[in-house]
């Protein structure tokens, strides 16, 4: 079966692989895998799973990896295994020392609990990079059907709200010709002394549900937003930029109105 690979970006042959299939695939394969089929996925190969029973496994293909639901648990152990030493401190709330002695432990705990945060976070990139870079693939490639259809349906909601003005304007110029009409009425009424009986309603005003063939559309009111000069926005709706804040006291300033900075240590670990 030919069709469009998201990682290639053109239409190859994909091959089908049904009933229980297993395969491994070589060499910038393609395959479409259904009815609890299973792939390994070498050298660039890719596949497109069918439904929830196919499964595929493997290495790096292109720029994203698919993996085993276990195989993050499996690292997640190894990592806790590597530094059980360490997590065994986590039930000691208060930690204290009190010689030089035991602050060299606790140096040394502390810079194997740094170097632990970088192997898990090294660890999580390994997994969730490949995904999301699988995830851009699929965005860029629906992006310009998306972009297609809020272009139409910009341009259908635009024409509706123009009619709708114009029904909207008619509305009222007739609400005024009507109520005009009436005034004319009382004051000839007046004259001859004959009693006018006026409608409650003059003109019906527009609906503000409208019902089409396949569903409603309901108009309110909403407001677009610029900022056209940010020096005049009340204080009270600004938000303080910590990153310029941080960046001013790390410059030397210590004083800056409506803060309350002080001074404190941070420890920077390094193996060696």
């Amino acid at each position: 079966m030919r069709r469009y690979c998201n990682q290639c970006g053109t239409e190859v042959d994909f091959v089908g692989y049904n009933g229980n299939s297993h395969a491994v695939l070589w060499g910038n394969s393609h395959a479409e895998l259904w009815e609890n089929s299973h792939a390994e996925l070498r050298e660039n190969s890719h596949a497109v799973l069918g439904n929830e029973g196919s499964h595929c496994g493997g290495e790096v293909m292109n720029e994203f990896m698919i993996v085993d639901n276990q195989v993050p648990e499996q690292a997640l152990v190894t990592l806790k295994e590597h530094n059980k030493g360490f997590l065994a401190w986590a039930g000691r709330e208060d930690i204290q020392i009190e010689t030089d002695e035991q602050q060299t432990n606790i140096q040394d705990l502390l810079i194997l609990g740094r170097r632990a945060q970088k192997e898990v976070e090294a660890t999580l990139k390994e997994y969730t990079d490949p995904i999301r870079a699988a995830e851009k693939a699929v965005r860029d490639r629906f992006k310009p059907y998306q972009n297609l259809l809020e272009l139409v349906c910009g341009r259908m909601a635009q024409a509706d709200s123009a009619y709708r003005q114009k029904k909207t304007k008619a509305i009222e110029e007739a609400r005024i010709e009507a109520m005009k009409a009436q005034a004319a009425q009382i004051t000839e009424a007046k004259d001859t002394g004959e009693v006018v009986d006026l409608p409650t309603e003059v003109i019906k005003p527009i609906e503000k549900t409208s019902h089409a063939n396949v569903g409603t559309v309901t108009y309110r009111k909403d407001f677009d937003i610029q900022v056209v000069n940010p020096d005049l926005v009340p204080r009270d709706l600004c938000v303080p930029d910590m990153v310029k804040i941080r960046a001013r006291v790390k410059s030397g300033v210590l004083e800056i109105p409506g803060c309350l900075i002080t001074q404190k240590e941070i420890q920077i670990t390094r193996p060696g």
